[in-house]
């Protein structure tokens, strides 16, 4: 009996070992995070009234490898995006931060070729949900908005490069440069007035638009 046992122990021990090595690092886990620049975009918004913020993202990703050549990578991650608005001339002196926070989840077909070191393109859909916009004043006073007339979602597309270097058997490291890019009108993030009141944003779209660059770390949960 216990002969059996042991023989059985060790068949189906062997069966797993070769199923999981044939997964060929199928299924991988991991976190990656970085700083980034962002912004927004619209229709007859003037460029001298705006420029960059310093953004950023954090978050953890799965990724499933089809072949050597492609894979399908998800992600949960907190973004930081957002704008600086200025204002000067002879009636007005002002400038404020935009900070808006939001939980973001991407669906990326990524196709890269190479070995230990694996360069790679990535493109796909975003999906965001709003959960913090702030307004910070020059001066330093912030204030941050109760949420209920602004909108809670965006969507867009994301295209990236990046490198994934073969640490062990089992850990990786990654290196992306992503690039967001807002289709979804959020014209309740921002409206903004000329000096005698006339909307500079006349159609009230406001696109995100963002960069990361970001450095990430991967377990293979079946090689």
């Amino acid at each position: 009996m216990k002969k059996t046992v042991f023989i059985t122990i060790i068949a189906l021990s062997t069966i797993f070992h070769l199923t999981v090595m044939g997964q060929n690092n199928r299924f991988e886990l991991g976190i990656e995070g970085g700083p980034g620049i962002t912004t927004i975009y619209g229709n007859e918004m003037p460029a001298e009234n705006w420029e960059f913020i310093a953004g950023g993202e954090a978050g953890v990703f799965f990724k499933y490898n089809f072949s050597k050549v492609f894979s399908l990578k998800t992600q949960l991650a907190w973004e930081r995006k957002g704008m600086k608005f200025i204002l000067k001339n002879e009636f007005f002196d002002m400038a404020y931060s935009a900070h808006f926070d939001y939980l973001t989840v991407p669906l990326l077909i990524q196709a890269g070729f190479g070995g230990e070191v694996h360069p790679y393109i990535n493109a796909g859909p975003y999906f965001s949900y709003s959960i913090n916009r702030k307004y910070i004043a020059k001066n330093g006073e912030s204030i941050t908005s109760d949420m209920e007339s602004d909108k809670k979602i965006d969507f867009g597309i994301v295209g990236g490069i990046g490198i994934d270097i073969t640490l062990t058997k089992l850990f990786s490291m990654t290196v992306d440069l992503y690039d967001h890019y807002g289709l979804y009108n959020t014209e309740n993030q921002l409206l903004f007035t000329d000096s005698v009141g006339v909307p500079v944003n006349s159609d009230k779209s406001t696109y995100n638009h963002s960069l990361f660059l970001t450095i990430g770390f991967a377990y293979c949960l079946a090689q």
